[in-house]
């Protein structure tokens, strides 16, 4: 089981978890992937699940575990200048779930640049900023992914 020690958990009225269900969202509290108060300043300390899952479709955006690790993907790259560890916090993201390619792009696996990058030690301001216009591809192919699940499901 991970524990959360930089990756804030998605506040309730995060407005990207309209991609899930009430059962879905359900599913997610109850994992401790969302919450009903989040700050992303605040220290984290939380446990994943026990076990992590054993079974995730790593691509299946239909499945709920991958649209809750875009989801959260970009709960974090929307907050990265407020993490105070923001690297660390995409590396457990990438454990958690088990490193999805759903938003790699062009070979540029997120898995290969942040799992084990050594995330815990502090980043300047330039190396935050660096860091994340790298991450803004993802993002936005993870903007595209939710979109579309969304406009599928009308």
């Amino acid at each position: 089981m991970l524990t959360f020690e930089a990756a804030p958990a998605v506040p309730i009225d995060y407005a990207r978890l309209a991609a899930l269900s009430h059962e879905e969202i359900r599913l997610a509290v109850a994992a401790s992937y969302v919450s009903p108060r989040v700050d992303p300043r605040d220290p984290v300390g939380r446990q994943g699940l026990v076990a992590s899952f054993n079974n995730i479709p790593a691509d299946d955006i239909a499945d709920w575990r991958t649209r809750m690790y875009v989801i959260w993907f970009c709960y974090l790259f929307e907050n990265f200048f407020f993490l105070s560890m923001p690297l660390y916090a995409l590396e457990e993201l990438i454990l958690e779930f088990r490193a999805p390619t759903v938003i790699d792009y062009e070979g540029n696996r997120l898995a290969t640049d942040y799992a084990g990058a050594g995330g815990s030690e502090p980043i300047s301001d330039p190396e935050r900023q660096r860091q994340h216009q790298w991450l803004r591809p993802h993002y936005d192919k993870a903007l595209s992914l939710l979109h579309s699940w969304q406009s599928d499901q009308v």
